[in-house]
């Protein structure tokens, strides 16, 4: 979660419960209702996450955000992986053994 709380952190709990809930999720991501950027950040976002979806192989539908709960396992293997400017977003990617899915 980004410390600008765009995110309200009252729905952490609903990211764990859709993992507590979806045992097969490794990842559950939260999604901005509305984004209180400037219109260039707002287009360096989609830039970055369109290249990301394209180097993943994902889904146009995928939103990204950094607003997500990860099960233990995951955060593991980040943790042992030596990056040396690390995107946390990117780091997930590479290590679920299949996409995320976006739930809420």
């Amino acid at each position: 979660m980004d410390d600008d709380l765009q995110h309200p952190p009252e729905d952490i709990n609903r990211l764990i419960d859709v993992l507590n809930n979806n045992k097969n999720l490794d990842v559950a991501i939260g999604s901005y209702q509305l984004k209180h950027h400037t219109p260039l950040r707002n287009l360096g976002t989609w830039l970055i996450a369109n290249m990301t979806r394209r180097r993943y192989g994902l889904d146009n539908g995928l939103r990204f955000s950094s607003f997500y709960a990860l099960r233990g396992s995951i955060a593991r293997k980040i943790c042992n992986m030596s990056e040396v400017r690390p995107r946390i977003g990117h780091l997930v990617l590479s290590v679920t053994p299949t996409a995320p899915e976006m739930l809420l």
